[in-house]
């Protein structure tokens, strides 16, 4: 296992039950004493974690695991999302794209596009846009530093001066009836702005978040126009939001109905 893949996980073990000793991270993970140890000591020096009683806790259990670890999850279930997501963009377009490490790899499907704009919080997604050849405006604002986006009154100020065509975003969770929450009180200020001024709404999110609730809510997806998933949805979300299944491969694209 990569370092950095084991001290995700020891990151999404801590979340879940708090604390943790060193001696059951070690056999779970099949590492080393050492080995765990010299994690633990890397994490808490990055601020996500704290030491204590021959163990670790997390230094925030609300908040979400920092994105440079959150990129290394599910990589080919967002790639394959993004890929589907991309076909929705059109010469021209004018792109919303959040802070996510969900939506960020739609810029390596942009090639065949022209003159495709992009306003985004998002620190990693401004060099990957800009790579692709997209023309990016930055929103500016207090910088998140675990999540590497900007937010704040200046960040929502940005998002108002623009009209998009699309939005793609994604948040936590998604409850079992359909609301979408976060961890992220700011953040979900900021997409509440780029919803209102998005024409088209997409979201894209992995199976893991379906079923959760965080403190932050947003609104049910009877609010969106798209959802982009890894697998099926469940008869009972389809049925009560109306959703048609668009497309099922490389991911799952659904038509949102109206209204809830």
């Amino acid at each position: 296992m990569l370092k950095n893949q084991r001290q995700l996980e020891i990151v999404e073990i801590l979340k879940a039950e708090g604390f943790a000793t060193v001696t059951s991270l070690s056999e779970r993970l099949f590492a080393s004493l050492p080995t765990i140890r010299r994690d633990l000591t890397a994490l808490e020096t990055s601020g996500y974690v704290k030491r204590c009683h021959g163990g670790a806790m997390i230094v925030d259990g609300g908040s979400g695991s920092p994105i440079h670890f959150r990129l290394e999850k599910r990589i080919q279930e967002k790639t394959n999302m993004c890929q589907v997501a991309a076909e929705l963009i059109s010469d021209g377009d004018v792109l919303f794209v959040d802070g996510s490490s969900t939506v960020f790899r739609i810029s390596d499907y942009l090639s065949s596009r022209k003159k495709v704009t992009v306003v985004t919080n998002s620190h990693l997604a401004t060099e990957r846009f800009a790579r692709a050849g997209a023309s990016i405006y930055s929103t500016g604002g207090k910088l998140l530093y675990e999540s590497f986006v900007f937010v704040g009154s200046t960040a929502e100020s940005a998002v108002e001066r623009y009209s998009a065509d699309l939005l793609f975003f994604s948040v936590a969770a998604i409850s079992e009836d359909g609301v979408l929450s976060d961890w992220s009180e700011e953040e979900r200020d900021l997409r509440l702005k780029m919803v209102k001024n998005a024409r088209c709404k997409v979201f894209l999110f992995d199976s893991g978040k379906i079923g959760k609730r965080f403190a932050f809510k947003l609104f049910p997806i009877s609010e969106l126009d798209y959802l982009i998933t890894d697998k099926p949805l469940s008869p009972s979300l389809i049925s009560q939001y109306s959703l048609e299944l668009v497309k099922s491969e490389p991911a799952y694209l659904y038509k949102c109905g109206k209204r809830w």
